[in-house]
C-alpha cells in the first residue's frame, strides 16, 4: 500500500510517475493538494496486472486555489486472471475559480479471463471549473 502527498503553493507543479507491475495486490493512490493560485499538478500512472495479480490503483487532485489544473493520465494491462481498479477523485472547492482539469484513463484486457475496471469520483463545488474526462477500454482476445 503506497500512498503520496504533496502540496503545490502558489506557481508550483508538483509530478508524480508511476508503475506498478508486481506483487499480488498493490494499492498505490498518490494525491496533491493545490493550496496556491496557479499550481498544477501531473500524475502518470502505469499497471500491469499479470496471473494472479491486482493492481489497484488511482489518484486525488484537490484544487482549493484560483487558476489550478491537473492532469491525470493513468494506463492498465490486464491479462492471464489479471485485474486492475483505477479509482480518482477530482475535487474542486468553492472558490476555486478557473480550474481545469484532464482525466484520461484507457485498460487494455488481453483475454477473456481478465478485468479492469475505471471509477472516476468528481466533487465539484465551483461553477467556473472546467473537466475533461475521457475513458476507454480495450478487449483484445
Amino acid at each position: 500500500m503506497v500512498t503520496k502527498r504533496a502540496y503545490a503553493y502558489e506557481d508550483a507543479t508538483v509530478e508524480w510517475i508511476n508503475g506498478d507491475i508486481g506483487g499480488r495486490l498493490t494499492m498505490n493512490y498518490p494525491s496533491i493538494y493545490m493550496l496556491g493560485r496557479n499550481a498544477r499538478a501531473n500524475i502518470v500512472s502505469f499497471a500491469f496486472a499479470g496471473s494472479g495479480q491486482h493492481q489497484d490503483v488511482g489518484a486525488k487532485a484537490v484544487h482549493m486555489a484560483q487558476n489550478t489544473a491537473s492532469k491525470i493520465t493513468s494506463k492498465s494491462i490486464s491479462k492471464s486472471f489479471g485485474k486492475t481498479t483505477h479509482r480518482s477523485l477530482i475535487h474542486v472547492e468553492n472558490g476555486a475559480t478557473g480550474t481545469r482539469v484532464d482525466l484520461h484513463c484507457e485498460a487494455l484486457v488481453l483475454d477473456e479471463n481478465s478485468r479492469a475496471d475505471i471509477y472516476p469520483y468528481f466533487k465539484i463545488n465551483e461553477k467556473d471549473a472546467r473537466c475533461h474526462m475521457k475513458e476507454m477500454k480495450y478487449r483484445s482476445c
